[in-house]
C-alpha cells in the first residue's frame, strides 16, 4: 500500500481518539513475541487487536476496507504486510509530523525508517522500534541498529524511537520511569557503531485520554520538537 493512499483513505478521516486507537494497534508484531508458547493468552490478545484494526478501517472507509481487508485472504495480507510490519506505525508518524509542517521521507525497506528534511535538505534519520519484550534485545540492537550504522548506511544525525505499548493495567507514569533505564543504550550504540546516537523512549496508553503525554497526540508533540 502506498503512503498517499493510506493518508487520504484512512488517516485524514480519523478523529483524535481513532488515531490513537489505530496507532496503539500498530505497535504489535506477533512474529516477534517469543512468549507466545508460554503465554497463549497473547494469541487471543492479538486476535482481538486484529479484529479491532479491521473494524476501525471498515467504519472509517468502507471502500478502503473492501479493497484491502474484506475477504479472509485480503485481511490476512493486510495485517501481515501492512500492520505487523510497522508500516501503519511509520505512516501515521510521518502523516502527523507532516501536519506539524515537518517533511519526512519513508524508507520502507531500509534504514532508517523515517528521514526528516529541514529546508529541503535531509538532516535526521529516525529508526523506530516497537517493544513489548526485552528478550534478545542486545542481539536485535546489534543486528538492526549497530550493524547498518557501522556499515555507513546512514551518516547524518541519527535518532532512535523506542515505543512501548501498554499491556494490562500498568501505571503509565511508573512504566515511563522504568523506560528511562533504556537511555543507557545511547552510549552503547554510539560506542559500538562509532556514530553519535540519540534515543527517545515513549510509552503509549491503550485508551485515549485527551491531553495525555502517553497519547498519540502527546507523542507527536514530543517527537516534533525532538526530531528538529
Amino acid at each position: 500500500m502506498k503512503y498517499g493512499e493510506f493518508v487520504s483513505g484512512i488517516f485524514n478521516k480519523l478523529s483524535p481518539d481513532q488515531k490513537h486507537e489505530l496507532f496503539y494497534f500498530s505497535l504489535f508484531d506477533p512474529s516477534s513475541w517469543e512468549e507466545w508458547e508460554r503465554y497463549p493468552e497473547l494469541k487471543e490478545f492479538q486476535k482481538e487487536l486484529d479484529g479491532k484494526v479491521v473494524n476501525l478501517v471498515k467504519g472509517v472507509n468502507p471502500k478502503f476496507y473492501k479493497k484491502h481487508a474484506k475477504s479472509e485472504v485480503r485481511k490476512t495480507k493486510f495485517l501481515r504486510t501492512f500492520v505487523y510490519t510497522g508500516d501503519v506505525c511509520c505512516f501515521m508518524l510521518a502523516a502527523a509530523l507532516n501536519e506539524k509542517k515537518i517533511v519526512t521521507r519513508i524508507e520502507r525497506s531500509g534504514f532508517p525508517d523515517l528521514v526528516v528534511a529541514i529546508k529541503g535538505e535531509e538532516k535526521a534519520g529516525v529508526e523506530i522500534k516497537r517493544l513489548i519484550s526485552c528478550a534478545n534485545l542486545k542481539e536485535h540492537i546489534d543486528d538492526e541498529i549497530v550493524k547498518p550504522l557501522k556499515g555507513g548506511v546512514w551518516k547524518k544525525d541519527n535518532k532512535l524511537l523506542f515505543l512501548f505499548p501498554q499491556l494490562g493495567e500498568e501505571e503509565p507514569s511508573r512504566i515511563q520511569q522504568i523506560i528511562k533505564g533504556f537511555y543507557i543504550l545511547e552510549d552503547y550504540i554510539s560506542g559500538k557503531a562509532g556514530v553519535g546516537t540519540r534515543l527517545l523512549c515513549r510509552y503509549v496508553e491503550k485508551k485515549y485520554h485527551e491531553g495525555s503525554q502517553y497519547s498519540f497526540d502527546g507523542l507527536i508533540d514530543n517527537l516534533s520538537k525532538w526530531v528538529i
